[in-house]
């Protein structure tokens, strides 16, 4: 363990999808720390929720890092709350953090450079791409306005400050995603107008956008992540499985698209065998642990040296593990952070800060001995990682865990 624990220790972590923090004023910290152990809606019973080892683990380790181990879940003013944040983040080796700024929770912290002083590492923001294109919608009567609009805004994404772009298409119309002409495009452009309704849900238009947008991220060379199946009790995970994307994913990535799969379950062998036969496609496991851990390790390996992995919990796929990226889905509550940095399992080694790992250099036999006994690790990364921006500073890639109503 010892060997492992020094291993494991060494390496810093970047979460590449987390969401904003909230308040650490509230008064209602223990139902928000349940509310987040779980994606269902808030009408879901908080006694049933508390009734599970997710919650049961955040409460033990909030004790750990609080200021007041007697009331861990107490309101926090500042500096105590950053003095709590300071301590989670710093103990893990939190290098940077990759906020979805298309989802806001309640009382959450907008101000990026707030958060940023308040965890003690940068920040970043990433492009919801169903979000913008609502906003622009409020501000344009036709299709040609809005698109025009839209698509200048994400073409100088990355000369404003993201380092990335995502899509909830999978909680909206599913990923069963289509070429679409620009009549029938402006014709759900119209619909969508007059409804009434903010929310995009238009199939059409979301098909026509991601078809569209692709080559301006390709341009930016910049990564696009992609909601897949385990979310809120909205969703239907029918149509979030990835193997729905194929015509898509031949369309793209093969010209230079990088597109990452987040969360996967229950779908993480079918983003494990995308990942094995589409170029520039990763792929996270964020809720495999919680949800689905399921198949022996050596499974991952049969296609993939030690020297290739890159990230996180070996996925029982034939996927190479260096496109299997780690997991945080950082949500509102820190304590998510940090229990899912203690739940992982093995990859491969590499030298702190970013240096270069030594390529080929297998794992020490002691330390894979202690991870089998053990299932303890946080989501190493072997290589570093292929994203621009996202990989910058060559660290672990983390992505993971709940957030609660991630309402979209």
């Amino acid at each position: 363990m010892d060997d492992l624990s020094e291993y494991v220790d060494q390496v810093p972590l970047l979460d590449h999808h987390c969401h904003f923090l909230i308040d650490g004023k509230v008064p209602n910290r223990d139902d928000r720390l349940a509310q987040v152990s779980t994606e269902a809606d808030k009408d879901y019973p908080l006694a049933d929720t508390k009734n599970r080892l997710a919650y049961h683990g955040f409460l033990a380790l909030a004790k750990e890092f609080a200021l007041d181990a007697n009331n861990p879940l107490a309101a926090m003013n500042d500096p105590g709350y950053a003095t709590y944040n300071h301590r989670i983040f710093g103990h893990f080796h939190f290098k940077e953090l990759l906020i979805d700024t298309g989802f806001v929770p309640d009382d959450p912290i907008l101000d990026l450079d707030q958060t940023a002083e308040l965890v003690g590492i940068p920040v970043k923001a990433i492009y919801r791409l169903e979000t913008h294109a609502e906003d622009f919608m409020l501000e344009h009567d036709n299709f040609a306005a809005w698109w025009q609009a839209f698509s200048n805004d994400v073409k100088q994404a990355k000369a404003h400050g993201f380092v990335g772009f995502k899509s909830i298409a999978a909680y909206r119309v599913g990923l069963h995603l289509e070429p679409v002409n620009v009549i029938e495009a402006a014709a759900g452009f119209d619909t969508w107008k007059h409804s009434g309704e903010k929310r995009l849900t238009s199939k059409p238009l979301i098909d026509y956008m991601l078809y569209h947008v692709a080559p301006l991220i390709i341009a930016q060379d910049m990564p696009l992540q992609f909601h897949v199946g385990y979310g809120d009790a909205d969703t239907d995970m029918y149509l979030g499985n990835p193997l729905l994307m194929r015509d898509y994913l031949n369309a793209f990535t093969k010209k230079g698209l990088k597109v990452v799969l987040l969360h996967c379950y229950p779908y993480h062998r079918e983003a494990g065998y995308l990942a094995s036969v589409f170029p520039n496609l990763y792929f996270d496991i964020s809720l495999l642990d919680n949800l689905g851990p399921s198949g022996p390790v050596g499974f991952s390996m049969k296609l993939s040296n030690w020297h290739h992995i890159r990230a996180s919990y070996l996925p029982p796929t034939p996927a190479p593990t260096q496109k299997c990226t780690g997991w945080q889905h950082g949500s509102s509550s820190k304590p998510w952070w940090h229990i899912l940095t203690n739940c992982h399992s093995l990859t491969s080694p590499r030298k702190r800060h970013g240096s270069t790992p030594s390529a080929g250099k297998p794992v020490p036999s002691s330390i894979i001995k202690s991870a089998n006994c053990a299932f303890r690790n946080r989501s190493i990364s072997g290589l570093k990682p292929k994203w621009p921006d996202f990989g910058h500073l060559g660290l672990r890639s983390l992505c993971g865990g709940f957030c609660a109503s991630e309402r979209v």
